[in-house]
């Protein structure tokens, strides 16, 4: 999975900052509970970060599930 900034925060130097220290961060936590996160990247100034791909519902439609329950 790819995790890359969105359009109007890349702009901002504070949300790059903060997007890359999530990733230096991420990089060294191992856990089965904790997506690993592989790399990180800047092309064009577009960071991304490579991700472990983890099937299933995202938090946003599992909550939205879960209110219609």
């Amino acid at each position: 999975m790819i995790k890359k900034i969105l359009p109007n925060l890349a702009k901002e130097n504070e949300f790059k900052e903060l997007f890359i220290d999530e990733a230096r961060i991420a990089v060294h936590l191992l856990h089965v509970n904790i997506v690993q996160v592989f790399d990180l990247g800047e092309i064009e100034g577009q960071y991304f970060m490579a991700m472990e791909y983890v099937q299933g519902l995202d938090l946003s439609r599992l909550l939205t599930r879960a209110r219609q329950l």
